[in-house]
């Protein structure tokens, strides 16, 4: 407790007592209610106790006022270490003293006060092993000792590098030579790594732990002839011995910030002293409200970096996170601040959970007693955030709208925004709205399709120039004469629409990227010149294109191969006949296993190994195009160039074995070539969707009726799509063939027919779909000539299948259930299909009823019972709005644009491409020739279910969190 406390009121009341608190007394603050605090002495004596956990912080007043300097970054330190020396500065969370592996439910923070002293300690020892300006790396989980690192560093003008902990070794030592670091302050989990990085970084000559020092430690150390040294007798020296100040003009470097690089090497970031101040434009400004942040994204990158400095200069405290992601949650209650920045995977798991607890709402309550339900379970996880916080920031990609929607519903006392910023130029636009201080400007991207003059608005890559902006790259001039136009302009690679609203306020929409970079299907970003950089290793590669898109689980291949090894892999395997234009499959097997190899010594990650080579021996050149002038390869005229054949893959058969497999769900062998394709009790939807993949992947058109011949193999249908040709001369019913493969003459005869079924001889083949309906019909001629035969047979017409009554599971591959998991997908249906219906029975009541007619007549045979529903129906509206009653958005669109909309996601989900088709027509039933009488009659004893709306909701709720995710 500060000795003056009786003449400096802080911020806050006891609400116990009444009294203020004054500035250095600690204070309890209840962690549900707002603004509700105690003194040390309410809190041990007031009686009952306030039923919510208190936690103890310091309360403060009104900082001194203190006169300026110089107005820069060292400026700034030294004054917040003067007007906040009493405050709290940095906080970690405890452990069990007994059990270091556990944690309690506590921080414990430390002072302005101690964070200076260790601070500018610190700076004057470091001084002992680097000069001014010298080049320092700081690798380290967060911790207060990454900040007084940083901090020290800035005091003494020494350049910080901070290094990504989860960096590659080969990254590692890329950024310490090519800045020259001499000196890395690092924890005790990094520590081995830069030992054992020694030799291959000639200036590094010191390591700093912030960790005690073992034993162990330093013999490890002296063997690659480093110098090691505790970062407490680094603080100890300063304390002995102090170093005058050097200076830092804005100009200067102030530190280095690396970032992703197309080569695969990261790009060093240089951030000058007035850059980096102009970061915190209200360092100067006295907050009334206490500004408490909460640190857990890696201190390497800007965000949370920036974060912890404002933090500071401002007067704020910081807790940091154990670095345990399970533990983020709990760890943010604890810390409580007052605002929180998370990327939209973040917002997405609580977004998931939230709607996994809404489903458990029993689906037997009324519509208000579920909305009622719906608001407490918003207010349930409306607590995850803290009380005292009061903005909330989705950073570093866009959020959904559904989600976004959420928050703002569930976070209401928050304010909600979404960011975006450049490590080369700042912050940029903030809820879309262009930062105040920006100069930017669009410039057309032809090649993309994107222009300043596209309606209704324009479209194209952002450059910026702002007051943040980075330098250039350090020792990389290439890239630096990249990204910087003459005038001084950042090119950033993104492709942006400007949107102006009714109010002429210009907003700014990311929506495409122009670097090289992209994205997978996974959402793994990939640098494809990095990857190029080693796959060229092989002896096979002369050149090599890397391709992916956001439809890709995994990268493709374009290779140029070397003609001189590939004309001595041909000699040595005997491969007569080599045709360069159509490459033996022995050879792209060949490559792709030697590409596979130098995968695996590189440690690259499964999406980065080529799935799918196209051998190509025309070589990339500036006069075809594929090469730029200055000989780089012209990513978008390469992905134009093979966009057909990167569809279609050179090696049919081995692609056309992945389509297979991915179809039925099941691997076929290499030495399988003769596997029977329809076989084992696979059903027509594995040939629908077959069909469906090989149209789509290979160009080719295969009737289901190819598909389900009994002599159909692999190498036959791989036949067959290299010579298409060959698939008209085939038929196009498989009922003959399935007709001369059976053991019996159908010379089937009815000689009395009745109203309430209908003969299987009344049913033509003719008109029945391919595959499924006809496979039924030669079934029942085969059972109906059993029967004839002496075999006892009862047929059940199975109509409409729809889910179980009591859990709502369904088939997934049913044609309604895949209709309404289309429509949520595409938050849309088609206007025409709202006066429709749907009947059906539940699948368990199908089963009932089958047993109970089985049981009843157990002698009884040869009748032919149509199961159908024909007087309970669904209206199609219902489901509408059933659907939009679990938040989810629809509209209703034009037949035209259903078509458009379905085809985004039949092209990149294999559950809808495979009956996309189907889902083009409507799906709804509109009448029924068949009567269902007997049927009806012969069950009316057994309860008939009516699909009302608890039963819809019930099949919806297992549609979204089974089929839809």
């Amino acid at each position: 407790m500060s000795t003056d406390m009786n003449e400096r009121p802080s911020y806050w009341n006891c609400y116990g007592c009444q009294r203020i608190i004054f500035d250095g007394e600690f204070r309890f603050n209840c962690t549900v209610c707002n603004d509700y605090d105690y003194c040390e002495t309410c809190v041990k004596t007031i009686h009952p106790p306030h039923p919510h956990q208190m936690t103890r912080e310091l309360a403060y007043g009104p900082a001194e006022n203190s006169e300026w300097g110089p107005r820069n970054m060292i400026t700034a330190i030294q004054r917040a270490f003067k007007i906040y020396s009493n405050r709290y500065c940095m906080g970690v969370r405890n452990f069990n003293e007994t059990n270091p592996s556990v944690y309690t439910d506590s921080y414990s923070w430390i002072t302005y006060k101690t964070v200076g002293d260790r601070t500018k300690n610190f700076g004057h020892g470091l001084r002992r092993l680097i000069e001014p300006r010298g080049y320092l790396g700081i690798c380290a989980a967060n911790r207060p000792e990454w900040i007084i690192t940083d901090l020290a560093c800035m005091l003494q003008n020494i350049i910080t590098v901070p290094i990504y902990c989860l960096f590659k070794d080969c990254e590692v030592a890329y950024v310490i030579n090519n800045t020259q670091i001499s000196v890395v302050v690092c924890d005790k989990q990094m520590l081995p790594r830069f030992t054992r990085l020694g030799a291959e970084c000639p200036s590094l000559r010191h390591i700093v732990c912030m960790d005690s020092i073992s034993e162990k430690m330093l013999a490890d150390i002296h063997e690659h002839s480093l110098s090691l040294h505790f970062m407490g007798d680094i603080e100890e020296y300063g304390f002995i011995k102090k170093y005058d100040h050097v200076g830092i003009k804005p100009n200067d470097c102030l530190t280095i910030i690396y970032t992703s690089g197309s080569s695969g090497f990261p790009k060093g970031a240089i951030i000058s002293e007035q850059a980096y101040r102009e970061t915190f434009p209200n360092w100067f400004t006295t907050y009334l409200v206490e500004r408490i942040s909460f640190s857990y994204r890696s201190l390497a990158w800007a965000a949370d970096r920036d974060m912890v400095i404002g933090t500071f200069l401002t007067g704020g405290r910081t807790g940091f996170s154990t670095g345990d992601i399970s533990r983020l949650m709990e760890e943010l209650a604890l810390v409580g601040p007052t605002q929180f920045s998370a990327p939209p995977s973040i917002w997405n798991k609580i977004y998931a959970e939230f709607k996994t607890a809404l489903s458990l709402i029993n689906a037997h309550h009324s519509k208000e007693t579920r909305a009622v339900e719906e608001l407490r379970l918003l207010k349930e996880f409306s607590k995850l955030i803290p009380n005292r916080c009061k903005s909330l920031t989705v950073g570093s990609a866009k959020v959904s709208p559904n989600v976004l929607n959420f928050m703002k519903r569930c976070f209401s006392g928050c304010q909600i925004n979404e960011s975006y910023g450049i490590t080369e130029c700042g912050s940029v636009a903030y809820n879309y709205i262009v930062e105040g201080t920006i100069k930017y400007r669009l410039e057309s991207v032809p090649e993309m399709s994107y222009t300043i003059d596209d309606k209704p608005f324009p479209r194209g890559e952002i450059l910026t120039k702002t007051t943040q902006m980075f330098s250039g790259y350090i020792n990389n001039p290439e890239e630096t004469r990249a990204v910087l136009t003459d005038d001084g302009f950042f090119r950033t690679g993104d492709i942006v629409e400007l949107r102006t609203d009714s109010n002429g306020q210009t907003d700014l929409h990311v929506i495409d990227r122009k670097k090289s970079f992209f994205k997978l299907s996974q959402g793994q970003f990939i640098s494809p010149e990095f990857l190029q950089n080693i796959y060229i290793r092989s002896p096979f590669v002369e050149q090599i294109y890397i391709h992916g898109d956001l439809l890709s689980d995994c990268v493709a291949a374009v290779v140029v191969p070397n003609r001189a090894y590939v004309q001595a892999f041909v000699l040595e395997h005997n491969l007569t006949n080599f045709d360069t234009n159509n490459p033996d499959p022995k050879l792209c097997d060949a490559i792709l296993q030697d590409l596979r190899s130098i995968a695996k010594s590189e440690s690259l990650r499964i999406h980065e190994i080529p799935s799918r080579l196209i051998i190509d021996f025309e070589p990339f050149t500036p006069e075809n195009g594929l090469l730029t002038s200055s000989f780089n390869p012209c990513r978008h005229k390469l992905a134009a160039h093979y966009a057909d054949r990167l569809k279609s893959i050179n090696t049919i058969d081995q692609r056309l074995k992945t389509i297979i497999e991915m179809a039925a769900e099941q691997s076929i062998l290499n030495d399988e070539d003769e596997h029977f394709l329809i076989a084992n009790g696979s059903n027509s939807l594995t040939a629908i969707r077959l069909s469906r993949m090989i149209e789509n992947n290979l160009g080719v058109s295969v009737p289901m009726s190819v598909l389900f011949e009994p002599t159909m193999t692999l190498q036959r249908l791989t036949n067959l799509i290299k010579d298409p040709s060959q698939i008209s001369s085939m038929a196009n019913s498989i009922v003959p063939q399935m007709l001369k493969d059976s053991q019996f003459d159908l010379n089937i005869t009815v000689g009395r027919r009745k109203n309430t079924k209908l003969s299987i001889d009344e049913i033509p083949p003719d008109g029945l779909v391919s595959g499924y309906a006809q496979s039924k019909w030669v079934a029942e001629k085969l059972i109906t000539k059993a029967s004839q035969l002496g075999l006892p047979v009862v047929i059940y017409r199975l109509g409409s299948i729809c889910a179980a009554t009591e859990t709502g599971a369904c088939n997934r591959n049913d044609i309604h259930t895949l209709l309404v998991a289309a429509i949520i997908k595409i938050s849309c249906y088609r206007e025409t299909e709202i006066n429709t219906h749907f009947n059906g029975l539940p699948v368990d009541f199908t089963a009932k009823s089958i047993v109970y007619l089985s049981s009843i007549q157990p002698e009884v045979y040869g009748n032919v019972y149509h199961v159908l529903n024909l007087d309970s129906e669904v209206p199609f509206k219902c489901i509408i709005d059933d659907i939009r009653r679990c938040g989810i958005q629809l509209n209703n669109v034009s037949d035209e644009e259903w078509q458009v909309k379905l085809k985004t996601i039949t092209d990149r989900d294999g559950l809808f491409e495979s009956v996309g088709g189907f889902l083009l027509e409507n799906t709804s039933n509109k009448g029924c020739i068949l009567s269902a009488s007997n049927f009806k009659n012969a069950i009316s004893s057994l309860n008939f279910l009516s699909l009302d709306k608890d039963y819809v909701f019930k099949w919806l709720n297992f549609i979204l969190h089974h089929i839809v995710r």
